[in-house]
């Protein structure tokens, strides 16, 4: 008697980037963080093996799965800020801006840092988390054609200017509101430029940095608002930058003028 023939199952082929990409855009549609951050999961041992996850692809084509994530969920009208409640897609956010190509349309990765700093000031009061994605923000000050050309600085200001916290706000009357308002006015500015000017340094963008260090050094110098040990710190740091910087007219004029600053002398008192 002939015996039936087995049917061997056939194994399931790996995602390819179009489905992946398709899964990405449902899942940011659906507002589905679980399929998020499965798809972007850091650990490939930590999924199921027949679920769908990035680690099939390579690295160039991760990089463009991480830019349709940032690119779709950053475009969406309804995906953020209620996303950044999840805990889930704030790992797959940390996840994907590590996995970027050189350049993202629309500089969509630096829209997306600035509207985490913004929530995470405004709603959670977390200054150190909202630097630390602020920070992390490509910037390019000198060509205009570039996508990541941006004046931070301006934005900071305008920023500054037009924030607050109306609901604790309102609890406070006359002096002590507008000193409130003012301080925490000073403290956000202070670092958003402190943050900026580190970016700038780390960039070895070396004049612009010094700039920017001198510029708060003489911040609220003759103000109780900021501790002079702070501000001679932020002097210290415009000397050395501006010792690195490339050879230039711009760098003499920078040098002298942190050397004609009366507070040189006090830079050796600093602790190390």
């Amino acid at each position: 008697r002939r015996q039936p023939s087995r049917i061997v199952p056939q194994p399931t082929p790996p995602p390819t980037m179009e489905s992946l990409a398709q899964a990405v855009t449902t899942a940011i549609q659906t507002s589905n963080y679980s399929s998020l951050s499965t798809i972007f999961s850091p650990d490939p041992t930590t999924t199921p093996p027949s679920s769908e996850t990035w680690h099939s692809l390579g690295q160039g084509e991760r990089r463009q799965l991480s830019s349709h994530f940032i690119q779709t969920s950053t475009a969406s009208p309804t995906f953020y800020p209620q996303a950044f409640h999840s805990p889930q897609i704030m790992t797959v956010i940390s996840t994907t801006l590590a996995h970027l190509p050189p350049a993202v349309e629309g500089a969509a990765d630096s829209v997306l840092r600035q509207r985490i700093f913004d929530f995470q000031v405004n709603e959670r009061e977390d200054y150190a988390t909202a630097a630390k994605f602020l920070s992390g923000m490509r910037m390019e000050d000198r060509e205009e054609s570039s996508v990541y050309y941006m004046d931070a600085i301006d934005r900071c200001d305008v920023f500054v200017k037009e924030g607050g916290d109306s609901d604790n706000e309102a609890m406070i009357g006359g002096e002590k509101k507008e000193k409130a308002k003012d301080e925490r006015a000073i403290t956000l500015m202070l670092r958003y430029k402190s943050t900026y000017a580190r970016v700038l340094d780390a960039n070895r963008k070396f004049l612009q940095a010094a700039s920017k260090y001198h510029d708060l050094s003489t911040a609220y110098l003759h103000t109780d608002a900021v501790d002079l040990d702070d501000l001679l710190n932020m002097l210290g740091r415009a000397i050395t930058c501006a010792i690195l910087a490339p050879s230039s007219a711009q760098r003499q004029r920078m040098l002298g003028l942190v050397y004609k600053d009366e507070r040189l002398s006090q830079l050796d008192a600093l602790p190390e």
